[in-house]
């Protein structure tokens, strides 16, 4: 009986062994993929990416078609509206300076020397600025009219206008301006408003002793070009407007009557 129960335990203890061995004598993994601790075995892994097959991830592959921007589409702004600004739209203009606005024209202030009386002129070259702007001149002043180069009115006579708050227009050009001198002449024919007196106390005479080719002059100031076109003429107008009578610096800006030089 006894041994009856040992070859029973005997034969249970055996088909228990077989059950937990593999046919080939390994012990056989509860889950069924030959590994004990879960895991693939590398024996039995598919060859997924074998060499040259040209498969990839997706997006990081380096096919033709990847997404890194390696392929035909890669919109490195390479092409013709790249927009580099070369255009010739830049608004710059010549730059040549043709005009005698604002590459002409100069205006200037000067110091306001003594309105003395002299009975002799002086030379253009005792006086501060050129044309003479302000300083000892001649106890006559001139007509407030057109001069001419065959009987011009002095600066000693002119700069007494000067002080009696005229504006004098003045020409350089011994071998003639009509540009210029019609220019002038149409201002005093349409000129600024006096503040001060019913005819606008205006100058037009020759004047030869200054580099410019044309100038107006106010008491203790200036303006100067070599030209004159539409802005220059505006420009003209505004420093009449600006320094006649009582609204500029002259020492006596309210004598509105003619001296005793005329034409």
């Amino acid at each position: 009986m006894k041994l009856e129960w040992l070859r029973t335990t005997s034969l249970v203890l055996g088909l228990l062994c077989a059950a937990c061995s593999s046919d080939d004598g390994d012990p056989i993994d509860p889950s069924g993929d030959g590994d004990q601790d879960g895991a693939l075995d590398e024996r039995e892994l598919p060859d997924l990416f074998p060499p040259d097959s040209g498969a990839s991830d997706t997006g990081i592959g380096s096919g033709d078609a990847s997404s890194n921007g390696d392929g035909d589409g890669d919109g490195d702004g390479d092409g013709d509206g790249d927009g580099d600004g070369d255009g010739d739209g830049d608004d710059g203009g010549d730059g040549d300076g043709d005009g005698c606005v604002p590459f002409g024209v100069i205006e200037h202030e000067h110091t306001s020397e003594a309105a003395n009386h002299i009975t002799e002129a002086l030379p253009a070259s005792e006086y501060n600025s050129s044309p003479p702007s302000s300083g000892p001149h001649c106890g006559t002043w001139g007509h407030y009219a057109t001069f001419v180069a065959e009987r011009p009115l002095p600066a000693c006579n002119f700069l007494h206008n000067l002080e009696h708050g005229a504006i004098v227009l003045l020409y350089n050009c011994p071998d003639g301006c009509p540009e210029i001198t019609d220019a002038l002449g149409g201002i005093l024919a349409d000129p600024p408003t006096d503040p001060d007196c019913i005819a606008p106390r205006l100058v037009l005479t020759p004047y030869e002793e200054m580099d410019a080719k044309v100038a107006a002059v106010a008491w203790g100031f200036t303006w100067t070009s070599n030209c004159m076109d539409a802005a220059a003429r505006d420009s003209l107008e505004t420093f009449i407007a600006a320094h006649i009578g009582t609204r500029g610096d002259a020492p006596e800006p309210t004598v509105c009557g003619n001296g005793g030089f005329a034409p």
